[in-house]
């Protein structure tokens, strides 16, 4: 199934969130394709599921934040999982009209995770070496 034809059911193509979602997504995708390059195993059929939560969050993290989730761990397990959870590292949290295009380099991308969750820049790292960068 086509995912823009997917996301044109339920945003309107003229819409400021269509606008934006769109290219976040694809240059997610085209980012997330050139790590999957560097992981020889993913080539292998696989079923996938994926969550997008970022490096992860504990239930601890939801309980401590307060956050409107329900109570349980959802951290990116498979290796699709964790490709797209890296390559949206480097599309987010970014400031000007560019914000959710502009591709951040590694080292702006730890000093965010230093920023927002210090605890994540461990995995940042765990990534950084799983993926070949």
């Amino acid at each position: 199934m086509d995912p823009i034809k997917i996301i044109q059911k339920f945003y309107k193509i003229d819409s400021v969130a269509y606008g934006l979602l769109v290219p976040h997504s694809q240059a997610v995708a085209q980012k997330a394709l050139e790590i999957a390059r560097r992981v020889p195993q993913f080539w292998k059929k696989r079923v996938c599921r994926v969550m997008l939560v970022g490096m992860g969050i504990s239930a601890q993290d939801i309980e401590a934040q307060n956050l409107p989730l329900p109570k349980r761990d959802m951290t990116p397990v498979s290796i699709e999982e964790k490709i797209i959870c890296f390559a949206d590292k480097f599309f987010s949290k970014s400031k000007g009209k560019d914000f959710l295009m502009a591709e951040k380099s590694v080292e702006q991308v730890r000093e965010s995770q230093m920023r927002f969750n210090p605890d994540k820049v461990k995995v940042f790292d765990e990534w950084l070496e799983l993926f070949g960068y």
